[in-house]
């Protein structure tokens, strides 16, 4: 598979192979988040494929579809869930992808990339632990910000959680920076990344400091541009 045959729309499988030598998984359009560096268009036309879906997967279909590229994705280097939504909000999807991954393509190294919202919305469940138990190797948090006013400028809650600020005890922001920390509890190498736009700038420096405390190696935190 290569990125002149993924043409269309709602793609589950939507880069095979690419210059990193990674596969791509799209479980949802749908987002915790509304941040303000998204650009779901521009990340569509930077691979190549149409990732929205008019109707999001069911699970049926979404390991239908994972069955189908099994063996573009039994090349990857990694294995990543990561679209133009946040992968981990399907959550029963998204822990049935992984154990059927790993269950049949047991050398494959699983990723996913994410806002770090799983465990705050999804309160009474043990996120990191069903994560670890399903196979995940690799996570990647979007922090995005090193204080809970930035979090809360850069990366908004989408309308239907915004209730959910009346019912837990701690900010958005606290929460990613423990499901961080959860994350390397667990044994799950973890990554940590800022994105930079105009107007908001991350100091390198400060990054690597406030992930050191949340458990994080050093070399693991990524500060990139956004898409623009």
């Amino acid at each position: 598979m290569n990125r002149r045959t993924i043409a269309g729309s709602g793609k589950v499988v939507y880069v095979a192979l690419g210059r990193k030598g990674n596969a791509y998984v799209n479980p949802t359009n749908k987002c915790f988040t509304a941040c303000r560096f998204c650009r779901k268009n521009a990340l569509q036309k930077s691979v190549g494929a149409g990732l929205r879906f008019s109707r999001e997967p069911s699970k049926r279909r979404f390991l239908s579809e994972l069955k189908k590229n099994a063996e573009a994705l039994r090349k990857a280097r990694e294995i990543v869930f990561c679209g133009i939504g946040e992968p981990t909000l399907p959550f029963n999807r998204l822990v049935a992808a992984i154990k059927w991954t790993k269950q049949t393509l047991p050398d494959s190294k699983i990723r996913i990339n994410t806002i770090g919202l799983a465990q705050w919305v999804y309160e009474n469940r043990d996120v990191t632990k069903e994560l670890k138990e399903a196979g995940l190797d690799k996570i990647s948090v979007s922090l995005n910000a090193l204080t809970a006013e930035d979090h809360n400028r850069v990366c908004p809650l989408a309308p239907p959680y915004r209730r959910l600020l009346q019912r837990r005890a701690q900010t958005p922001f606290e929460a990613v920076a423990e499901f961080v920390r959860r994350c390397v509890a667990q044994g799950i190498e973890t990554h940590v990344s800022f994105v930079e736009f105009p107007g908001f700038k991350v100091s390198r420096k400060k990054a690597v400091e406030f992930a050191k405390k949340l458990g994080v190696d050093g070399k693991n935190v990524l500060i990139r541009k956004h898409i623009s």
